[in-house]
């Protein structure tokens, strides 16, 4: 098992402290991977460093701007410290990379609404609550 599945198993458990210790080894000995970079975002995130959490995903982004739930982590990192303008241009690039991510919609729709923009807010949360039903009704159909 590598230090960033170690680190991943850690944050599951909510041993954020653990994993960011395990993470910055790894990130001292692989300064390139955006997979360490992104769990330690996450691990500092969880404990209130916002700061740090969003120079963390935005290291990652530029190495591997692919990684699964990266823009809207960094989302919600920027919605912590209320740059609302950064954290929906996040959110806008995690939904053009996946138009079904209802989280980041409803991130969006609520960094509009901070920002003042009820209209299109309210737009994206109708989104948000539609592609909530679509899913629904689609794990219903499954099982």
């Amino acid at each position: 098992m590598t230090a960033d599945d170690e680190a991943e198993a850690l944050i599951r458990a909510r041993d954020f402290t653990g994993a960011e210790k395990l993470l910055a080894k790894a990130a001292k000995a692989a300064p390139d991977s955006a997979r360490v970079q992104h769990l330690l975002g996450v691990a500092v995130h969880e404990q209130g460093n916002f700061d740090r959490a969003i120079a963390c995903y935005r290291k990652a982004a530029g190495i591997d701007a692919g990684i699964a739930g990266l823009w809207r982590d960094l989302g919600a990192a920027c919605t912590e410290k209320r740059r609302y303008g950064d954290a929906l241009e996040a959110y806008r690039e995690a939904m053009r990379r996946d138009a079904n991510d209802e989280i980041a919609c409803q991130g969006a729709a609520s960094a509009l609404r901070e920002m003042g923009d009820i209209v299109e807010a309210r737009k994206l949360f109708q989104r948000a609550l539609w592609l909530r039903i679509r899913r629904w009704f689609r794990l219903g159909r499954a099982g």
